[in-house]
């Protein structure tokens, strides 16, 4: 067999065991002050990648077999599913077979491939084989084998029950039985001697996210309720109040997960009914019905706290060693935590953020942040979550508090906040000296500068930015582009056209808020208070460009707003991608990526009868940017050199190549560079939309590149932009309420601009 040898690479990273600083006092004399001496104590899990083995492109399972070697499935470049095992924990792998060529899988009118594994404790594996029509991509054909250790293959007759379709998910309960899940939400336990149903889990209508089997409990997690089942009797037991409890209590979206990962995993050591289980906010061990949960790896400190990692599966090893197979989107790792005596538990530093609002791409760089710097811990606080109800008032009533009173964060991410009046205050640190560093070694857009340079000092610069676009038909865009422009082209296409809406079907707080970006800085005086004519326009053009198109009330009615970032309110992408499904012809909004901006011009590419062009919305304001992770430092704050150096890699071209869709990147390195435009090729998108008369349609677009002549003319608009649109939640609040009511005809115009006009003055004067 061939060996494949990788050196393997160490990060100090991870989480922590129990840790806290211990604080002992010696005695004085002669009226001396007493001095307390800090103990530091030591141990701490520390995390380190696993290289794959040579060849490997992503993982399908992986686990430790029971001779203690470590087992890989995954597969190649052309998807091509192969076996590997390691003796040394990694440092090198084994391949034991080519499944494709084991099984002489072959492609042409109906394409074979090997779509499920799961490695059994002894070696050997089960292979589903699934063979699909070309054409069409259905299923034509499940086939079950087992690999046995010698390399030989037995084919099982599974005899699924009625309504299967196709088993996305196994895993092994003893040397003949599994539990195979199915893609439309069943769970069987099954009999390999004979390929026969032993248990059925799951109620029709039930809809679960992932499953755990600890000892004879098989664990099923769901939206809304964890099921524990007897594995003898395949009956509902008592639940286990402290694991519920964790889970429900982690922050993870049970309805969200993709296809191989899961947002959460749970794993069993032995068979003493101790289990391992792992979320986003670190692992856990716990003993089955036990009072406690006992955090062993912090989340916060490693890759597990970054959102854009996906759990796969999860295993133990030697020494209390703990193993995750992750999903990055780009790329699967294989993760080793292992427990250091020698590091100290709890990191030396500490950082802390407040954001108004969640953001990803802030979390994904404290998470990398903290594996480059582990003798650095970064905490964030958000004040308004999608989990509570506070207004934006409330959560900067307390947060100024906290300031003024020298108990605040050392950052603070400033989307959403009224930042002129921080600056007025005093309340925020020059933080020049981070910007001209990062400039000088990698480059900083100038415009974007520019805009925060006052008198050679800045105060809060972006860590993304995002640029207001219009797109519609190419022989009309020019005239789309301004408020006032857009609004008449909207009463032409009202009178001219029956067939296609012009904006995709939208409550008017979604419309206001894809325009707003191209108007809201023209609002806004020297002292701070609205414009009244200009505010004014703009309530009358939107209620004009609302009532151009039909719209389902019951939309309205199933639409939450609160507490979502104003930017994911406004992604222009989504709705271009309507453009070419023919749903309606125009939309305006937000491009915050590369990959949203790829998605832009494969719908132009591939429109089909009409030519579809962008443009700056300029709206009531010329050349317009939306700052994004707008970042500033507390004047109070004692960490003023932590928090800079956070802010220096926030800023570098590491952190910057982070994408998660939260803003285009600053650092004008990342920004000049081809690559990180050169994104989409191979990805498909679609949505499926349904007509009156309840006929599904569905839409696909297969994205590709974007030509060096489209990045060219979109790196260009964006060095063109020059004024922030700096949008204050608490005045987004008040003009959002009043517009819909203005719009739905419950006042009248002159009404409403007043009342958002005393509404922020007030807000003005406290």
């Amino acid at each position: 067999m061939k060996k494949t040898w990788k050196k393997l690479f160490c990060r100090l990273l991870a989480g922590t065991m129990a840790g806290v600083l211990l604080m002992g006092t010696a005695g004085c004399k002669g009226g001396e002050k007493e001095e307390k001496e800090k103990e530091v104590v030591m141990g701490r899990y520390l995390e380190e990648e696993i290289p794959l083995p040579e060849g490997a492109q992503g993982i399908v399972e992986a686990t430790r077999l029971s001779d203690g070697k470590l087992a890989l499935l995954g597969y190649d470049e052309q998807y091509m599913t192969h076996y590997w095992q390691s003796a040394d924990d990694g440092e090198t792998w084994e391949e034991q077979g080519n499944m494709p060529q084991e099984l002489k899988l072959a492609d042409g009118e109906q394409q074979t491939a090997m779509s499920v594994g799961a490695i059994r404790q002894d070696g050997a594996v089960l292979c589903v084989v699934t063979t699909y029509d070309v054409d069409t991509a259905d299923v034509v054909e499940d086939k079950t084998y087992i690999r046995n250790t010698d390399g030989t293959y037995t084919e099982v007759n599974m005899k699924y029950p009625d309504g299967f379709t196709q088993a996305i998910d196994i895993k092994w309960l003893s040397d003949q039985e599994v539990i195979v899940q199915d893609s439309v939400v069943g769970l069987y336990e099954m009999d390999l001697s004979d390929g026969s149903v032993k248990n059925q889990f799951i109620e029709e209508g039930q809809v679960f996210t992932t499953f755990g089997i600890v000892e004879n409990y098989l664990i099923v997690v769901g939206a809304d309720e964890i099921s524990y089942y007897d594995l003898d009797t395949g009956k509902i037991e008592e639940e286990d109040s402290a694991l519920t409890e964790q889970i429900k209590n982690s922050g993870a979206d049970q309805n969200l997960t993709s296809y191989g990962t899961s947002p959460l995993l749970i794993c069993q050591k032995g068979k003493d009914g101790k289990l391992f289980y792992c979320d986003s906010t670190g692992i856990y061990s716990h003993v089955i019905k036990g009072n406690a949960m006992e955090q062993v790896v912090d989340g916060k400190l490693n890759s597990i706290g970054d959102p854009s990692v996906g759990l796969m599966g999860m295993f133990l090893g030697d020494e209390n060693a703990i193993y995750l197979a992750v999903s990055t989107g780009e790329e699967h790792q294989l993760l080793k935590y292992a427990y250091s005596k020698d590091t100290p538990s709890v990191p030396s530093k500490e950082i802390k953020i407040y954001a108004l609002e969640e953001n990803a791409e802030l979390q994904q760089a404290i998470s990398l942040f903290q594996k480059e710097n582990p003798d650095y811990y970064v905490s964030l606080e958000v004040g308004m979550s999608e989990d509570n109800s506070i207004t934006a008032t409330d959560a900067l009533k307390t947060l100024n508090t906290e300031i003024m009173a020298g108990k605040g964060p050392d950052l603070l991410m400033l989307d959403g906040m009224p930042v002129s009046t921080y600056e007025e205050k005093g309340m925020l640190s020059d933080i020049s000296d981070v910007i001209e560093k990062v400039d000088k070694s990698e480059g900083i857009l100038d415009n974007i500068q520019e805009a925060y340079t006052k008198e050679n000092e800045i105060y809060e610069f972006p860590g993304r930015f995002s640029i207001p676009l219009v797109v519609g038909p190419k022989d009309q865009i020019e005239a789309m582009q301004t408020l006032e422009g857009l609004t008449k082209v909207a009463e032409r296409y009202s009178e001219t056209n029956d067939s296609v809406r012009l904006f995709s079907d939208m409550t008017p707080e979604f419309l206001s808020e894809s325009l707003v970006d191209g108007a809201y800085a023209a609002w806004i005086q020297e002292d701070r208070t609205l414009d009244e004519n200009l505010l004014k326009e703009y309530f009358e053009s939107v209620k004009k460009l609302y009532d151009t198109d039909s719209h389902d009330e019951q939309l309205r009615e199933n639409v939450v707003m609160q507490n979502y970032p104003h930017l994911e309110l406004s992604y222009v992408d989504g709705m271009v991608l309507q453009i070419y499904g023919k749903e309606c012809a125009a939309a305006v909004g937000n491009l915050a990526s590369p990959d949203g901006f790829s998605q832009i011009t494969s719908c132009m590419n591939n429109m089909e009868d009409t030519e579809i062009d962008y443009e700056v919305w300029n709206g009531q304001k010329e050349g317009c940017f939306s700052p994004v992770m707008l970042m500033g430092v507390n004047s109070k704050s004692k960490n003023q050199e932590e928090a800079k150096a956070f802010l220096e890699f926030l800023y570098s071209e590491k952190a910057q190549r982070l994408s998660m869709g939260y803003g285009l990147t600053v650092n004008e390195k990342v920004y000049d560079s081809q690559e990180y435009w050169a994104v989409g090729d191979g990805t498909t998108v679609g949505y499926t939309v349904q007509d009156g008369d309840g006929v599904e349609r569905q839409v696909f677009l297969n994205m590709e590149n974007s030509s060096a002549d489209q990045v060219k003319k979109i790196q260009e608009i964006g060095k063109s932009l020059n004024t922030p649109s700096q949008l204050d939640k608490t005045v987004m609040e008040a003009v959002r309420g009043q517009l819909t009511d203005y719009i739905d005809g419950k006042i009248e115009l002159d009404e409403a601009v007043q009342n958002v006009i005393q509404k922020v003055n007030l807000y003005l004067a406290e």
